[in-house]
């Protein structure tokens, strides 16, 4: 009854088929893993869907098969999808939505956009190097940590560097242990 729609749909789902059998777009049926169990599968499945919709709509756009304003609604979906992209969403969206993608570069941008965009480790809402939780509260000045903490952590963590940042549970634990440590020092018997 509204062969328009139906047109545009069946469009927008034979773009899936035809990048799965074309061997450039190197699709895989699957994602890896992610290392925080099946929530973070789905995100990442919903992150990659949201990803790959956004570069069909787009090559749909440039052949004239839909309007131009489904950029709008496209970008709405993908700031949805990666909310901690913040100022670099337009940039970003613009990138992916004008232009020709393939399977690894989605799956990447996926699993991590910020290291795949180029930002800086630390942002607000990714994930502490040393404990893996997700975290708005980053410590603003790791390098200024001091050289026994900095070592402490290097001790348990030899891959870390100031530079990767870590959340601020992480650097008042290791504050703190520097602290108990001097303390005990000073009580007699200490060895």
């Amino acid at each position: 009854l509204q062969p328009e729609s139906l047109l545009t749909f069946l469009r927008h789902e034979l773009f899936h088929v035809a990048d799965m059998l074309d061997p450039r777009f190197a699709y895989e049926p699957t994602l890896p893993k992610a290392e925080g169990g099946p929530t973070y599968d789905t995100l990442i499945t919903n992150r990659y869907r949201a990803l790959w919709d956004v570069t069909i709509n787009g090559r749909m756009v440039r052949r004239g098969w839909i309007s131009e304003c489904v950029r709008d609604e496209q970008l709405a979906e993908f700031v949805r999808a990666f909310p901690m992209l913040e100022k670099q969403s337009t940039d970003l969206f613009s990138r992916f939505f004008d232009g020709e993608h393939h399977h690894p570069e989605l799956a990447a941008f996926a699993f991590d956009p910020r290291v795949v965009a180029g930002t800086l480790h630390g942002a607000p809402g990714t994930h502490c190097p040393l404990c893996r939780f997700p975290t708005h509260a980053f410590e603003p000045e790791p390098e200024n940590l001091g050289n026994e903490v900095i070592g402490a952590i290097n001790r348990d963590f030899p891959q870390w560097a100031p530079a990767l940042g870590l959340c601020a549970q992480c650097a008042d634990l290791y504050r703190a242990n520097q602290l108990s440590i001097a303390a005990a020092k000073e009580l007699p018997g200490w060895h």
